[in-house]
């Protein structure tokens, strides 16, 4: 799986695998090359002080982190640059959020069956649909099939977030192709655990969401 980025960063004198210093990384996709994705600051091998990170057809966000974790107030915004959300991470609260921008589709699991039933509240990513698939970017590349046939279209991910908002990726729901399918699955799968859970009748819930991942031939 090609990877189309390009670092620059410093290390250590002492120990050449931990980076220090200044961080930079550079897409180098066909649709966005040339492109800053992040930029900011390690200190022996972690984040520190004012990060940004940003892709232009998605979004871009930027805050502080400390001994690598983010801290203090961090401001996400979508592709039009308008604000998706404002987070305060050292007292995990919002500040400010919209509406999930997708509307994905789900259904409460109770007691280990799933219903048709709707939560009242979809499970939320801190920093939104667009943090979300943000560090998908340079996870998931089309593969030579999908180049070659020129397809476009919509897979989507069959996903379980329970009631502490943890997820667990299970399998392609719709597919594209099989070879591309297995790429997006295996990107979906290193989604972060930072979501608030679904809510149904003012309690958190355990859901089975189908998230989507859009592919466009060029």
């Amino acid at each position: 799986m090609c990877l189309n980025i390009e670092k620059s960063f410093f290390v250590l004198i002492e120990n050449e695998s931990i980076k220090h210093g200044a961080y930079k990384k550079i897409s180098q996709s066909m649709y966005t090359k040339g492109e800053v994705m992040e930029e900011g600051q390690y200190d022996a091998g972690k984040k520190v002080g004012l990060w940004k990170f940003g892709i232009r057809q998605l979004g871009s966000s930027q805050g502080q982190y400390f001994n690598d974790r983010k801290i203090g107030i961090w401001n996400y915004h979508n592709a039009n640059k308008k604000l998706n959300h404002k987070y305060d991470h050292s007292n995990n609260l919002f500040l400010f959020k919209s509406e999930w921008i997708n509307q994905c589709d789900c259904v409460v699991i109770d007691n280990e069956r799933e219903t048709r039933i709707k939560p009242d509240n979809l499970p939320l990513f801190v920093g939104g649909e667009i943090e979300m698939y943000y560090h998908l970017f340079d996870l998931i590349t089309p593969t030579h099939e999908v180049i070659t046939q020129r397809k476009s279209g919509v897979v989507l991910i069959s996903v379980i977030i329970d009631e502490k908002g943890k997820i667990e990726v299970k399998d392609v729901y719709q597919g594209l192709k099989p070879n591309f399918d297995t790429v997006v699955l295996r990107g979906m799968k290193t989604i972060p655990n930072e979501f608030l859970p679904a809510k149904k009748d003012n309690k958190p819930a355990k859901v089975r969401c189908y998230f989507p991942y859009a592919f466009k031939s060029s």
